[in-house]
């Protein structure tokens, strides 16, 4: 479907298949969106991550486009066992979409395990909770990184159950993201300008306690590195919800992995929002209006009062890390 206004096209529609497949041995994988377009987003129209069941194999590969609705990929997975592969994509106009589908490869040639070029620490709060945003710091030592996928890294963890998937990326991405008037859902390059970090940082939140893994990725080189940790979340002390009630005469607007909803927003005069942030893991710590010089934080499942005043024109506003966007129209 299309329509004359942002986000221009709509639907939520997606499918796969994928079979047994010997270990170390190719394995053709497609992948058939039943959406005629999708964004580049990070430098790709697609990623996938491939995670074995045990959390001890994980590899963030990316299917090429084939034309029309169509992705494949020649894929040798590391060894044999179950496997669930994660693909996010983003339709164009909308938030980004993950979809996940189970794997099973048969006995096969063991794949050869490279060094890492680089070394790691995992700096993070001796406790972590459900229900507020907790930041990691990873110190690197060893080789420099490079940019990757438009950003100086990427962050993904998963629960042991293969359940709660969350992908995360620097903090830095606020700062060098594209011209937030861009109704884009994520910046197609966002890596900071300058040289190597010794240490990158990131945050997320939990709305699940239990054992984590968290996959920390890089580049070195041109290539890839992948460095695991261990993360453990308990159940916090506060109740989680999902907001409180909306004042009359308020506009409404929800946070979560999808990003801003709804997007796009008209309004006459002065307005006030009433921002509700999910309890599922999404990074919108903060929402941002750059040409009214307005920051708040969001806390997870608590809903925020914003006073606009009375604009016109066009008023973008995103989270703190420029990854989710929407737009004002005021008359």
């Amino acid at each position: 479907f299309m329509t004359d206004a942002y986000p221009y096209f709509i639907g939520e529609k997606f499918h796969g298949a994928v079979g047994a497949s010997p270990a170390c041995e190719i394995a053709k994988l497609e992948l058939c969106l039943e959406e005629p377009r999708v964004e580049i987003v990070h430098e790709r129209p697609m990623h996938l991550m491939v995670v074995s069941d045990d959390l001890r194999e994980f590899e963030h590969v990316h299917p090429e486009y084939q034309g029309g609705r169509l992705f494949k990929l020649d894929y040798s997975f590391p060894k044999a066992g179950r496997y669930k592969l994660f693909a996010q994509y983003t339709p164009v106009g909308e938030a980004e979409r993950t979809e996940s589908f189970e794997v099973v490869a048969q006995e096969g040639r063991a794949r050869p395990v490279a060094k890492s070029p680089i070394e790691a620490k995992l700096r993070k709060p001796e406790r972590i909770e459900t229900g507020v945003d907790t930041k990691f710091r990873v110190e690197l030592s060893g080789a420099p990184i490079e940019p990757y996928l438009g950003a100086w890294g990427h962050f993904v963890l998963l629960d042991s159950q293969l359940q709660s998937f969350i992908h995360a990326h620097p903090g830095e991405s606020a700062v060098a993201s594209p011209d937030p008037s861009i109704p884009h859902v994520h910046g197609v390059s966002d890596a900071a300008i300058g040289p190597p970090p010794e240490f990158v940082e990131f945050s997320t939140n939990f709305a699940k306690p239990g054992k984590y893994k968290l996959w920390a990725q890089f580049q070195v080189a041109g290539e890839p590195v992948v460095l695991p940790f261990d993360v453990t979340v308990e159940a916090g002390s506060r109740p989680l919800s999902s907001g409180q009630s909306i004042p009359k005469g308020a506009i409404a607007i929800a946070v979560d992995q999808r990003g801003f909803t709804p997007a796009r927003i008209e309004m006459k005069g002065a307005a006030t929002l009433a921002v509700t942030r999910s309890i599922e893991p999404n990074c919108a710590s903060q929402i941002v209006f750059p040409s009214l010089g307005i920051k708040r934080e969001l806390p997870v499942g608590e809903t925020v009062l914003i006073e606009l005043p009375k604009v016109s024109g066009e008023l973008a506003f995103s989270c703190g890390m420029g990854m989710y966007r929407g737009m004002i129209v005021a008359r």
